[in-house]
């Protein structure tokens, strides 16, 4: 979304705007890209769960957050810790929980996912059975 666009998004626009950037830098985006860290995340986890049950781990999860996280209840709850985040919310069109991580580094997702669930230990085990198959997290500690 851009100001100079009256707050509007326009993919042209962003286009443009990215390629002059990569043509002020002087080099080519594959060496510009080399320079972005890699994402620790996980795609989006859909898992059923009943919405007084959601209500209860999103409340959960948002009071066990320690003070040097930084907790926003905007869409769910989102928990910012030092070493990467965590994002549950409640689907609006079915009975599932959406989950999000990241993490810093690339061992630290487990430990990320750990924290932000350790107030559901249900679903931490779901998480964490579903994500070993795909992402091989048994290996990280």
């Amino acid at each position: 979304f851009y100001r100079r666009l009256n707050a509007n998004d326009d993919g042209m626009y962003a286009f443009l705007r990215c390629a002059r950037m990569i043509g002020q830098a002087g080099k080519p985006l594959s060496a510009i890209l080399e320079d972005i860290p890699a994402a620790n995340a996980t795609p989006a986890l859909r898992l059923p769960c009943g919405q007084d049950e959601a209500e209860a781990i999103l409340d959960a999860i948002a009071a066990r957050a320690d003070d040097a996280c930084d907790v926003s209840r905007m869409d769910g709850v989102r928990v910012d810790y030092p070493d990467g985040w965590g994002l549950a919310r409640m689907s609006v069109t079915e009975p599932k929980i959406t989950l999000r991580f990241e993490a810093r580094q690339p061992d630290g997702l487990r430990p990320v996912i750990e924290r932000f669930l350790a107030p559901a230990p249900k679903l931490l085990a779901k998480v964490i059975d579903e994500l070993d198959a795909d992402m091989e997290l048994s290996g990280q500690a």
